[in-house]
């Protein structure tokens, strides 16, 4: 191809020579070439948010989060919404909390959050889950397998590396009861649990799906589910990471146009502050393709005071000033 387009959230503005990590770039053909099903924009207005990822990391708890809200409210930063990010339960028990970490439970959480005039966020993966899962301990037979009966990974990066980290393992979503499973632990969590804002991460995972011979097939998948939301559940606010730029047009609220702006704890400062910058120039190489993200409002991630040297803050700085961009803060608040 002489001119390249990315294909999803993370992908380079410019593609790499050696096609990695594996994620970055489309494994099935004729990528991006289906339209969804609904062509209605969303009409939602851009939201601002403090995300708990860049903070914690996986190490967040019910008191952590409710600390958090209240020295947000004491701050001069203006949040719409608390995302709880990755660590609120194992990859796949999507409709379980972890108690330990959450005693009261999500709903709870979400009751004493808006006391504090927040609404509740909730990050999930929905289409990969853990091993060490309740889910796979209960349903193994919801795990999709190669040819060879292997459990197939959906969390790529590196082929040299993908045994060595925690592999997150695809569920098998042409199955019904599989299908229902994801929706009722989404049902849930708009019903139950008040939670208002989505952030729906890897969506990516159905195109590494073997038995898949085009990416029309992925592109079902995922678009149901955002149709589903969309239709079911239309007044929660959700953000589409990972995703395919096609997939989400029109579907989701907002889509991730970049890769994670850096690393939580307990990487070392430096290192992470080193690695926000680099992420911030990665993201400004990205605004030259705003034709990609048509259709969606832009999430370029968060803002971390903390990191920031002065060319990444005249960048964010520059988005802030746009109406098609999120706002999204993601320091660690001290009193």
């Amino acid at each position: 191809m002489s001119h390249f387009q990315p294909w999803q959230s993370w992908s380079p503005a410019k593609r790499n020579i050696f096609g990695l990590p594996t994620w970055d770039y489309c494994p099935l053909p004729l990528a991006n070439k289906k339209t969804n099903f609904l062509k209605q924009k969303s009409t939602k207005e851009p939201i601002s948010y403090w995300c708990s990822w860049y903070a914690f990391g996986e190490k967040i708890s019910e008191k952590i989060i409710l600390e958090q809200a209240s020295l947000l409210n004491k701050s001069k930063l203006k949040i719409d919404y608390i995302l709880i990010d990755d660590g609120w339960t194992k990859w796949g028990d999507w409709h379980k909390v972890d108690e330990e970490k959450f005693p009261s439970g999500i709903g709870a959480l979400s009751k004493k959050l808006a006391q504090k005039n927040f609404k509740t966020g909730l990050w999930l993966a929905p289409f990969l889950a853990d091993k060490k899962s309740r889910l796979f301990k209960e349903h193994p037979e919801y795990f999709l397998r190669s040819k060879s009966g292997k459990l197939v990974n959906g969390f790529k990066s590196f082929p040299f590396f993908d045994s060595l980290l925690h592999p997150r393992f695809l569920l098998d979503f042409n199955k019904k009861e599989v299908k229902q499973f994801v929706f009722e632990s989404l049902d849930q969590m708009m019903r139950k649990w008040n939670i208002s804002l989505l952030k729906l991460d890897f969506l990516y995972a159905p195109y590494f799906n073997p038995h898949l011979k085009n990416a029309d097939e992925a592109t079902k998948q995922v678009q149901e589910l955002l149709i589903y939301l969309k239709t079911q559940h239309p007044q929660v606010f959700t953000i589409a990471c990972g995703c395919s730029f096609s997939d989400a047009a029109n579907l989701a609220d907002a889509i991730r146009i970049s890769k994670d702006i850096s690393a939580p704890p307990p990487m070392p400062k430096i290192f992470r502050k080193i690695f926000y910058e680099h992420r911030a120039q990665v993201l400004f190489a990205k605004l030259k393709h705003k034709s990609m993200w048509k259709g969606c409002l832009a999430d370029p991630d968060v803002r971390i005071f903390d990191l920031e040297n002065k060319k990444s803050e005249a960048i964010f700085e520059k988005l802030s000033e746009s109406k098609d961009f999120l706002q999204g803060f993601g320091d660690q608040l001290k009193k």
